[in-house]
């Protein structure tokens, strides 16, 4: 499998399979839902950026909800993603994730930043 297959295949299995997944309670709380795993814990040399826990993302700011830089995903798919992963790891790459859930509190702040009249665009990196 090459790079270009290895990274779609890893972002349809968080964007796909894990957001609809993962309850309301989780996505405010630490609490996490059964059959759901902290990718670290299954992969510890995957690499994350969580972007909307800093101030480094389109907004500019950290985003409400994102209480840690965690990456929450189901068993199965954190399985997959592993071996992915350790096919990567043989060419010396990794996967690199940005975003895994999406807290409940996080959605209400983007629809109040879609809303007022604060510039859209405050970090022009994005």
């Amino acid at each position: 499998m090459n790079r270009k297959s290895l990274f779609i295949l890893a972002s349809l299995l968080i964007i796909i399979i894990v957001q609809p997944l993962l309850p309301d309670a989780c996505r405010c709380e630490s609490v996490m839902p059964e059959g759901f795993v902290d990718v670290k814990e299954v992969i510890p040399s995957i690499q994350l950026d969580i972007r909307y826990y800093g101030s480094h993302n389109f907004v500019g700011e950290r985003i409400d909800g994102y209480n840690t830089p965690k990456c929450l995903l189901t068993k199965e798919a954190a399985m997959a993603l592993a071996k992915v992963q350790k096919e990567l790891e043989a060419s010396s790459l990794s996967l690199k994730v940005y975003d895994c859930y999406r807290p409940q509190r996080a959605v209400d702040y983007f629809v109040r930043w879609a809303k007022s009249s604060i510039p859209r665009w405050q970090n022009r990196t994005f």
